[in-house]
């Protein structure tokens, strides 16, 4: 992983900065920080030949998080030059121990998330917080 997950508000993109908030609600989100996952072969060269893409899976406390639609956004992302940048991803559960699971497929052999894979990394663990609403006149 280029550049790992970060701390994000529930339901806002990961790795994104909102730029103007309305109470609780972000309405312009600029992303500053996308999550990278780069291809690299044994020696640490970057892959930049072939056909890959490279797939999120959403972890709980050390396990696949058994609903999968809480990561909103493209949980697959082809390869550009051997990296996957995943820009819009989103999870819709509150929680201190999220991880991402990213798994590597060969688009020669494989076409979904649920192909075999031929390689997988997870994230350091992030969190995924509420919005104080910061702001809000009572």
């Amino acid at each position: 992983l280029v550049q790992q997950p970060r701390t994000a508000v529930v339901g806002e993109v990961i790795g994104g900065t909102c730029e103007v908030r309305v109470g609780p609600v972000c309405i312009k989100m600029v992303m500053t920080h996308p999550v990278l996952v780069e291809l690299v072969d044994d020696l640490g060269n970057r892959v930049i030949t072939g056909r890959w893409f490279v797939c999120a899976i959403p972890v709980l406390d050390g396990e696949a998080f058994p609903d999968a639609s809480v990561l909103e956004g493209a949980t697959k992302v082809d390869t550009v030059l051997g990296l996957a940048s995943f820009n819009d991803l989103a999870l819709r559960q509150i929680n201190a121990a999220w991880q991402l699971n990213f798994t590597v497929h060969n688009a020669d052999f494989a076409t979904t998330c649920d192909d075999p894979y031929l390689d997988q990394i997870q994230s350091v663990v992030f969190v995924i917080t509420f919005n104080t609403a910061d702001g809000l006149l009572i």
